[in-house]
């Protein structure tokens, strides 16, 4: 019963590690391609897509 228990563990284990360094890699690669973006071209996309949200929803509507 125990072995069955460590069993379990360790290939939960061998599956989260890999996924949390997929997530940092991931986000850590999205900054750094936000960065450049925002350096070539000016923009940025992520404070955009906030500030059209906001505005939506804080403006009241025309008559």
């Amino acid at each position: 019963m125990f072995e069955l228990t460590q069993r379990k563990a360790n290939i939960f284990r061998s599956w989260i590690n890999p996924f949390i360094s997929l997530m940092f890699v991931g986000s850590f690669s999205l900054g750094a391609f936000l960065i450049v973006y925002n350096t070539a071209f000016g923009k940025n996309p992520i404070a955009e897509v906030f500030t059209s949200a906001i505005e939506s929803r804080t403006t009241l509507p025309d008559k």
